[in-house]
């Protein structure tokens, strides 16, 4: 069996921002789009190269942040502030401090549709109208994760591990850490990181169906606030006071990889190649992972479906692709190009996806065959492969 390619990961560097209050949440979307908030209501966007600092219709600290769908995100915070950006502008939700005045942590989407906010002994639930007030309880709450419609965890203060299953909140309690972040790279693995240092795994075994956490050995003591851990294979971070930044190592463990500056209070990656950590103290404080790219870095391109259905199209799309792709191109058995990127070939670089409609440059479906592509991208070595087009 040959080897797996070599996984391309990212840098850390402290982005340079105008100092504004601390930072408590972070969205990291894509490459071209993140948002991030924090205390009086202070609100940053990347779109690709700055951060730039938005008007968020309130003066409320603001400790949860989330995009929706759509150019939609929203933010939570103090007082029962719920703020909205529609795609153009941040504005108060109306129904912010109308359905709860307690201070709400954070807020997650499913989809534009389908959002949840968890604080100070509530939960909220949004259906795409309006906000409903859905859980009331003792424990302060302080992260979820959305993984489906029936599968949502919330954790919170005093050892707080909160599952929703579409139709009950069942209560667990893991340990006596305030729980501050929680992530899960897939339905049943999940991790939750607190005061202390505290890590917490969740993974109920193949033999039984029942939710076991269990506390994980962890090299630091002080608190931790943020986690997010991506699958295939697991790996991630987590981030805390003191500007503690954790790595998840293959066999499991997590390491220092980093200390000092601004507490870090969240953090949020898309894939290993971008995202970000955000906190501050008394200033504002960004460090932004990018790729790091190398003759040795690999990318993959998958191409889908194949056998390619001119008449339907079909996408190549980029896995570990550290930058804009510089060219891409399909050329026939012989070498002669048959379309190219701008000439054919749309790309999408905020996704990493490129669309070909199964036609030449001049727009005429191409004729049944194997047909190669090549794609080429700065600083790493160029992907080839074979696309079959059958005519249905």
């Amino acid at each position: 069996m040959p080897a797996a390619p070599a996984l391309a990961e990212g840098v850390w560097t402290e982005a340079v921002i105008s100092p504004a209050g601390v930072l408590n949440a972070v969205a990291y979307e894509n490459r071209i789009s993140a948002w991030a908030a924090g205390n009086l209501g202070v609100v940053f966007h990347f779109k690709g190269s700055a951060w730039e600092v938005y008007p968020s219709g309130t003066d409320q600290d603001l400790y949860g942040v989330a995009v929706s769908g759509g150019g939609q995100a929203w933010a939570v915070g103090a007082g029962g502030a719920i703020v909205h950006f529609d795609g153009n502008s941040w504005d108060l939700d109306p129904q912010s401090g109308a359905v709860t005045m307690q201070d709400l942590h954070a807020v997650a989407f499913l989809n534009e549709s389908n959002g949840w906010v968890a604080g100070s002994g509530v939960v909220l639930h949004y259906d795409g109208t309006s906000w409903t007030k859905v859980l009331v309880t003792t424990r302060t709450l302080n992260g979820i994760a959305a993984s489906s419609e029936d599968y949502i965890w919330f954790c919170g203060n005093e050892g707080a591990l909160i599952l929703f299953d579409g139709t009950t909140f069942t209560p667990y309690v893991v340990g006596a850490a305030d729980w501050k972040g929680i992530s899960f790279p897939y339905r049943r693995l999940g991790w939750a990181v607190g005061t202390g240092g505290a890590i917490a795994r969740f993974n109920p075994g193949k033999y039984t169906a029942d939710p076991h956490w269990g506390l994980v050995s962890s090299p630091t003591a002080l608190d931790l606030s943020g986690i997010c851990v991506l699958p295939d294979p697991e790996w991630g971070y987590a981030v805390g006071a003191g500007g503690m930044r954790l790595a998840l190592a293959d066999n499991g463990d997590w390491k220092v990889e980093a200390s000092g500056g601004g507490d870090l209070r969240d953090v949020d990656l898309p894939n290993r190649m971008e995202g970000a950590a955000v906190g501050g103290s008394g200033t504002a404080r960004i460090v932004m992972v990018r790729a790091k790219t190398t003759e040795k870095d690999l990318f993959q391109v998958r191409v889908f479906p194949n056998p390619y259905d001119p008449g339907e199209g079909g996408v190549l799309t980029f896995d570990r692709l550290p930058a804009n792709v510089k060219s891409i191109e399909i050329i026939t058995l012989r070498g002669e190009e048959v379309g190219s990127l701008g000439h054919g070939i749309e790309y999408d670089s905020a996704t990493g996806m490129a669309f070909w409609r199964g036609a030449n440059r001049r727009g005429k479906t191409v004729a049944a065959g194997p047909y190669l592509f090549r794609v080429s991208a700065p600083g790493v070595k160029d992907r080839k492969g074979t696309i079959l087009v059958v005519k249905r």
